[in-house]
């Protein structure tokens, strides 16, 4: 049963879209480029993990007893190496990530933890945190502190490190103080921001994860996992839309044909 999987973040969030969303994060995962070279920039700023960097061809017998020696390991290519390497260094070296004391001391990095919300089974792994202060730490395309403050929101990152601080509090007795997200951009020349959430925006993180709490709970308890509805939807005139026909982005968009 999906009630028996323990609860995280990045399965709760997808009811943003669905409990269809929902269900289908829980019962699959995907493995982009882009997974691999963010987990890859986690392990080398945390030092949690070893990465191996495989110059060869990832096929055939070499490449298969790469594997088997490097269990354990997250194996990437040189490019991904490069890249994850490169933007590594940026977040290590940036002033206000080691004047804060960010990646230093007796923090706890990228543990997982085993705990309860709301009676309900949850697992979550933090990128770091001490009595002080949660971290985490995203790789993105753009971390013009504008732009990625309305993303904070998009992608409902101040939830996450609400959860987060729930389940540090559940598991160790306290509550860090402090919520930082460290953004850097995933192409050079790595530019890192570093973003302290406010007491508020915490606070509606926590309330967001709560009603998307219980929009799960209502799904699991009617066994009803619809996509965005199942009701027609009426499509009218809505204030401000224009009547211009874009011939250009139709055909953009339309595959040709074969």
């Amino acid at each position: 049963m999906l009630s028996d999987i323990p609860l995280r973040f990045s399965h709760l969030k997808k009811l943003a879209l669905s409990p269809a969303h929902y269900r289908h994060a829980v019962e699959h995962s995907d493995d982009f480029r882009q997974l691999r070279v963010g987990s890859a920039t986690h392990a080398l700023v945390f030092e949690n993990e070893l990465v191996c960097c495989y110059d060869g061809i990832r096929r055939g017998k070499e490449w298969e007893q790469f594997k088997l020696d490097h269990t354990g390991c997250i194996l990437l290519n040189r490019a991904e190496y490069d890249d994850a390497s490169a933007i590594a260094q940026a977040v290590k070296k940036n002033p206000l990530v080691q004047e804060l004391g960010l990646l230093d001391g007796e923090g706890i990095s990228e543990t997982t933890l085993d705990w309860k919300y709301c009676g309900r089974v949850a697992r979550s792994t933090p990128d770091r945190f001490t009595r002080h202060f949660v971290l985490d730490l995203k790789t993105t395309r753009c971390a013009k502190p504008d732009w990625f403050m309305r993303e904070i929101t998009k992608m409902a990152y101040h939830s996450q490190l609400a959860f987060y601080q729930d389940a540090i509090e559940h598991v160790h007795g306290y509550r860090p103080d402090a919520a930082y997200i460290v953004a850097v951009e995933s192409k050079a020349p790595y530019p890192v921001v570093v973003f302290r959430l406010t007491p508020e925006l915490l606070e509606a993180g926590h309330r967001q994860c709560r009603a998307w709490f219980e929009q799960l709970k209502i799904a699991e308890d009617s066994n009803c996992w619809t996509g965005y509805t199942d009701s027609i939807v009426v499509a009218d005139v809505q204030p401000g839309w224009g009547f211009e026909f874009n011939n250009d982005a139709d055909e953009a968009e339309t595959p040709e044909a074969a």
